[in-house]
């Protein structure tokens, strides 16, 4: 979805909800957004996701899978493939 699009949904949403006099629907709506927000502030106590990593963390990693690769520790493309097979 672009911006555009977005922001397009976003306003529609806005309208239909300024339109209505059901006011079941503004609850519901209401309720879901609280619970949506509360969902995503309770993802990361800090309100950083959980899988950002510091550049030198990021190099730690790498320097570190570098060596598994370089002792062997790695799966071919097959291996991935089959393993991947699984999970459906």
């Amino acid at each position: 979805m672009t911006t555009i699009e977005f922001e397009l949904c976003k306003s529609e949403l806005a309208r239909e909800i300024l339109n209505t006099d059901n006011v079941e629907l503004v609850n519901t709506l209401r309720r879901a957004a609280q619970r949506f927000a509360k969902r995503q502030a309770s993802k990361s106590a800090d309100g950083v996701a959980p899988c950002q990593y510091t550049v030198e963390e990021v190099r730690t990693r790498a320097v570190e899978a570098m060596s598994r690769y370089g002792q062997g520790e790695y799966l071919t493309n097959e291996e991935v493939i089959n393993n991947t097979q699984r999970w459906k």
